[in-house]
């Protein structure tokens, strides 16, 4: 599962993540899902538009794998969930995701 929040491939803003998961069959590459999710906090100056750039906005992931051969980047949780005014929140919705695209992949 790849994770990303980047607002210039495909996200729109900090606030929004996406995670990418890549469906085999037969060893094949068949297909990618993809979940969105607008995220409570990701850190920055706090909750509306005031920021001026993307940097005030909080915590910028680029696209990372978060779960590889069914193994939790534990890095990455830890680094979001430093960031976040709502840590268990914000792992829940990464989770999440990971869940919704591998419903997609089972089938």
């Amino acid at each position: 599962v790849y994770v990303t929040n980047d607002p210039w491939m495909g996200t729109g803003h900090l606030h929004d993540f996406v995670a990418v998961t890549p469906a085999f069959h037969r060893g094949h590459l068949v297909g990618l899902f993809a979940s969105t999710c607008h995220f409570m906090d990701v850190g920055g100056i706090g909750f509306g538009p005031d920021g001026r750039d993307v940097f005030e906005e909080g915590f910028y992931v680029p696209p990372l794998a978060m779960i590889t051969a069914g193994e939790i980047d534990q890095t990455l949780i830890t680094l979001a969930r430093s960031n976040s005014r709502y840590p268990a929140e914000l792992e829940g919705d990464l989770m999440s995701l990971a869940a919704c695209n591998q419903i997609g992949v089972s089938r």
